[in-house]
């Protein structure tokens, strides 16, 4: 920042930025950083990056309309399919220990955890009838993981729909 403040990462920035009541509880922040974070990023490329997918990760990362003509270009002379094949092998999407751990990991923060955190709350949001930063991390993440109808207002529905019959 202009004033030499460092923000380590978004949970930071939105504590800072967002006007919201901030997330400080480490614990918590260190759940959603270490652990929901990674293990529903790593879930979705599971899913996309999966070989019988392949055809509906093509179709959506190549999009123009989503990404413009030039990245739809650059995509189809082969980038894509260097990106996909690199992409598998850095999240391990053709190793079934792995990806099945992936989804016991996120099953089990869906059944525990976060569960929990939902029914302790004392009003309409996490932390009483304010929005806060907890909120926003908390919806984020777990969207990645139902992909919501409206996630992106709605721009990826086809491809998750699609990639949901496939599965």
């Amino acid at each position: 920042m202009p004033n030499g403040c460092v923000h380590n990462d978004s949970c930071d920035i939105a504590n800072q930025v967002s006007g919201l009541a901030p997330l400080l509880d480490s614990e918590r922040k260190d759940f959603y950083d270490t652990q929901l974070g990674p293990d529903v990023r790593q879930m979705a490329y599971n899913h996309f990056l999966a070989p019988a997918n392949e055809h509906v990760w093509h179709k959506m990362a190549s999009n123009s309309d989503l990404f413009g003509t030039v990245w739809s270009w650059t995509w189809s002379l082969g980038v894509g399919s260097l990106m996909t094949t690199k992409m598998r092998d850095m999240f391990k999407c053709d190793d079934a220990v792995a990806v099945a751990a992936t989804q016991a990991a996120v099953e089990k923060h869906f059944s525990g955890w976060l569960s929990e955190r939902v029914e302790r709350k004392t009003g309409k949001y996490l932390n009483g009838d304010e929005i806060s930063v907890e909120d926003v991390a908390f919806v984020s993440l777990c969207a990645v993981a139902v992909m919501p109808d409206l996630y992106c207002g709605g721009k990826f529905r086809a491809y998750f729909d699609e990639l949901v019959e496939a599965d």
